[in-house]
């Protein structure tokens, strides 16, 4: 893949999961509220953040979007 395409990629996964986390779902609403509110946000979590899955044989490369993340312990919280 090259530079221009994997900037393309990523322009285009982080706009999407911009739409996402500006259309969050009540349960995720409430689970960031209950973040923000206790202990925990010292924590640093990224909302709706994409991670990259695999790159199939054909050289696409996969990503799913978390509801949450938290990089130090590699976290991933789904709410759905």
């Amino acid at each position: 893949m090259s530079e221009i395409d994997f900037y393309k990629k990523s322009k285009y996964i982080k706009s999407f999961s911009d739409k996402l986390r500006n259309n969050e779902t009540n349960a995720e609403k409430l689970l960031r509220e209950q973040i923000k509110g206790k202990k925990v946000e010292l924590l640093r979590f990224h909302r709706q953040k994409p991670i990259f899955a695999y790159r199939e044989n054909s050289g696409i490369d996969r990503f799913f979007i978390a509801d949450f993340y938290y990089h130090p312990s590699r976290l991933i919280i789904e709410i759905d």
